[in-house]
């Protein structure tokens, strides 16, 4: 895929110019810990690039649709989610390469050769537009810690022999009966 280069040397001529873009496109595979975020479609941004004593500043706001598992009950749903962003993309002269945290800054925020690249700043919205512990609805009752049944679609009560099951076996155990393609580790 292509990476999200913008020709920004217009802008760098013309102190304090400014440039609305709107991005409709494909973002490169992301993650929050170790869960892959699945985005459906293409992510949509309205940013405005401006110009600001030899740098770029960006600003604007992400939107996505994706599917999420849930935090409670494990079953994926659809979410549209949205994240305000701002960036300032620099000169490769300005960044102190003695800082390491300078140095990845530079790697992914410098102005190379007149152009800026998108792809790391959206990428990053992204991330941070994700609950960190997603739920499929407000009121999500989870899964029954005896068994693991989804107590959204099946509520129910055990009588006191079940409760010698461990809480989280029976969870597991259920979850990888309905999820088969998560056991290859075992």
């Amino acid at each position: 895929m292509p990476a999200l280069r913008f020709d920004v040397s217009g802008l760098l001529r013309k102190p304090g110019s400014r440039e609305i873009i709107h991005v409709e496109d494909s973002l490169p595979p992301a993650f929050k810990g170790q869960e892959r975020i699945v985005v459906n479609g293409p992510v949509r941004a309205k940013i405005t690039l401006k110009e600001a004593s030899g740098t770029i500043m960006a600003q604007g706001g992400l939107e996505a649709d994706v599917t999420l598992t849930c935090g409670r009950c494990l079953n994926t749903f659809n979410l549209t989610v949205s994240q305000p962003f701002e960036e300032i993309y620099r000169r490769h002269s300005d960044f102190n390469r003695e800082d390491p945290e300078e140095r990845e800054e530079e790697a992914l925020f410098a102005i190379d050769e007149q152009r800026i690249d998108l792809t790391p700043m959206l990428s990053q919205a992204l991330v941070l537009a994700v609950p960190f512990s997603p739920k499929c609805e407000e009121g999500c009752r989870g899964l029954c810690s005896v068994c693991g049944e989804d107590l959204n679609v099946k509520p129910h009560k055990h009588d006191e022999s079940d409760e010698d099951l461990p809480d989280y076996k029976a969870a597991l155990k259920q979850y990888l009966k309905e999820h088969p393609q998560d056991n290859k580790g075992s």
